[in-house]
């Protein structure tokens, strides 16, 4: 699905593999062999991508069909993915002021590797 979604993206987006590539600091290869199913992107790269394409990760990764994470009303909907894992954390014993740091600690870490 990423590899469909990727392709699908970038030529709405007007960019060849190289132009996205190097937005990216990747090769063209790496490109086409995301987009060919061959490899897929790391973390960091899906982090880049979405915010490239303005798209959710459970767009680009295939979980939704909603590009933006908009409800009807206009609002965000849940990413399904970090639900999930607010789910297995808090049948750990995680507290929802433990899960907040983390969420901070993650968007502290997308922040520092783009």
């Amino acid at each position: 699905m990423i590899a469909k979604r990727l392709k699908q993206l970038r030529g709405e987006a007007g960019l060849s593999q190289q132009s996205l590539g190097d937005k990216l600091g990747v090769s063209q290869q790496t490109v086409a062999g995301w987009e060919a199913g061959r490899t897929a992107p790391n973390r960091r790269y899906v982090a880049r991508l979405v915010e490239i394409f303005g798209v959710t990760s459970d767009y680009f990764l295939g979980i939704s069909d909603n590009r933006t994470g908009a409800g009807a009303d206009g609002l965000p909907a849940p990413d399904y993915a970090y639900l999930h894992m607010a789910r297995i954390l808090r049948d750990e014993g995680i507290t929802t002021e433990d899960l907040q740091t983390l969420l901070q600690a993650r968007d502290v870490f997308l922040r520092l590797n783009r």
